[in-house]
């Protein structure tokens, strides 16, 4: 839970985050949480975290719909769906989920990233000055699609779908583990993240020297996300490189989503013109981030004899 008080909780085991590679292991060893914990395990832990903010949102939505609680569900569904991207590749989406509870969570993720795009429209629509005529149709169609989400919201059963969900979850760790041999069950959390992890980071790693184009600046954004989910949801990393690129890249998409409405708008030329010099503000800025991504990046304790000075022994 969020707050951590509760009584006869035990604190996690505090560890030193520091910036690792692959290439060098010796000099740092895995957290023992991931060490010694199965992945099977960790998967389950990670998506139940989840799971109760998620529940606590979606509540909370369901109340009455504003505009924080329409940017918290949607923050949580989001790293929701990161995070079922490996537990479906691990095998924990059955057509029962996918039918009683993914497509429920998918709609309603759909409808409250269609609210998050118009709202960014408005924003940036008046940021460049646009006229109040374009803005006015904008605002109208937030409104449209924010009555359509509550009319969503009102007809779940929001309880019945998260105890359907947290059930779900419970009874999925125990099938899967029952139907693999004993040896790839109980394989470490951090060997088998660290796989995902160095997939992702090849894709990255093609993207960053390839990407040019509008779509392929949105794919490259889209990597990069995962890529800083999976480290910071089942690795507790947080880099703030990855923040950065990945808002840089999403200035660069929501202009280019703007630009061709704004081309069949009418509005004055100098609003395509800021449009344009804005863009190449944010590509010069992506040039220079390219080549400092922080490929192999762990979780890791660093071992006594590399502490640096004045942090003491970190082994525990």
């Amino acid at each position: 839970m969020r707050d951590g008080k509760g009584k006869g909780q035990k604190k996690p085991t505090p560890f030193l985050l520091v910036s690792g590679t692959v290439e060098d292991p010796m000099r740092s060893v895995a957290p023992p949480h991931l060490a010694r914990t199965s992945w099977i395990t960790h998967e389950a832990n990670c998506a139940l975290s989840v799971y109760q903010e998620l529940r606590k949102d979606l509540r909370d939505l369901k109340k009455k719909v504003t505009a924080g609680r329409v940017h918290r569900a949607r923050v949580t569904l989001r790293r929701w769906f990161s995070i079922w991207k490996v537990l479906r590749t691990d095998q924990w989406e059955s057509k029962s989920y996918k039918r009683k509870i993914g497509g429920r969570l998918k709609k309603m993720q759909k409808m409250l990233g269609e609210l998050r795009d118009t709202d960014v429209n408005i924003d940036q629509a008046e940021k460049l000055g646009c006229g109040s005529t374009l803005i006015a149709l904008w605002t109208a169609r937030r409104q449209h699609l924010e009555h359509k989400l509550e009319r969503y919201v009102q007809a779940q059963d929001i309880n019945d779908l998260m105890n359907r969900l947290g059930r779900y979850l419970r009874k999925r760790a125990q099938k899967i583990q029952a139907g693999l041999p004993r040896a790839k069950a109980e394989q470490s959390a951090y060997q088998h993240i660290e796989m995902f992890l160095l997939n992702q980071e090849s894709v990255v790693r093609e993207l960053a020297e390839t990407a040019r184009t509008p779509e392929e600046l949105h794919r490259f954004r889209l990597t990069i996300k995962s890529w800083r989910y999976l480290l910071t949801e089942f690795f507790g990393v947080t880099n703030l490189e990855l923040v950065r690129a990945q808002q840089i890249l999403g200035q660069i998409h929501d202009l280019d989503r703007l630009t061709p409405l704004l081309v069949h708008s009418d509005e004055k030329k100098e609003v395509l013109v800021t449009a344009k010099e804005k863009r190449k503000q944010y590509l010069a800025q992506i040039e220079e981030m390219r080549r400092r991504l922080p490929y192999g990046l762990r979780p890791q304790i660093t071992s006594r004899a590399t502490t640096p000075a004045g942090l003491g022994d970190l082994r525990t």
